[in-house]
């Protein structure tokens, strides 16, 4: 995990502790400051900042956001668990700091890493039900057939006028039946001189 910064390097930021965004917050609402139809420009992320105090673009915001889906992603696609902020286990919460401060210096510029803990608070609970949402629309449904309703899994392909005609069955035994097999029916019937003919011919090929 990044080191902790000091303020004294950055004297322009406006946000080091979290208690000086609440307050800001509280007069810029009551001035009717925030466009909360613009995006980039409502409450949320209002807190991030660059080092001279100035409000980060929508497309930084966004490259932030995106970054914190990815590793939420990532550490529940891994079996960690990854709940809301106060939920989640400690090393989680410092995996998930490491990774965003690293690449978001921006980040840093705060006490006890309160905008990490910000982002996490603001953005979590949104993400994880259309999370859950899409994980449910892939996974696949099973198929029930209801009693009546016709087994397209059935053997049976043959058309009405492939099917046995009416009076005949199909030569198929079942449990203590006689009925043999056409095949071997034949074998039983056939001439024991046309069997021995046929055994000579096959030894005079040879």
């Amino acid at each position: 995990m990044p080191l902790p910064l000091s303020r004294d390097a950055f004297p322009l930021t406006l946000f080091w502790e979290e208690c000086e965004w609440e307050r800001w917050k509280k007069r810029e609402k009551e001035k009717g400051t925030f466009g909360h139809r613009i995006q980039g420009e409502g409450v949320n992320s209002s807190w991030i900042e660059d080092k001279n105090g100035g409000r980060v673009d929508r497309t930084r915001q966004k490259q932030i956001l995106a970054e914190a889906r990815h590793q939420w992603v990532t550490m529940r696609d891994y079996n960690v668990d990854v709940m809301i902020y106060t939920d989640t286990p400690m090393p989680t919460v410092d995996y998930f700091r490491a990774k965003m401060e690293t690449t978001f210096p921006e980040l840093q510029l705060c006490a006890d890493h309160w905008k990490v803990k910000k982002l996490w608070m603001e953005n979590f609970s949104s993400w994880n039900s259309s999370h859950r949402t899409k994980k449910l629309k892939e996974e696949p449904q099973s198929t029930t057939l209801t009693p009546g309703a016709q087994d397209t899994q059935s053997p049976d392909r043959r058309t009405p006028d492939d099917r046995d005609p009416p009076g005949e069955s199909s030569p198929i035994s079942t449990p203590g039946s006689t009925t043999e097999s056409p095949v071997v029916t034949a074998a039983a019937t056939e001439p024991q001189s046309k069997k021995a003919s046929g055994f000579q011919s096959h030894e005079s090929a040879f």
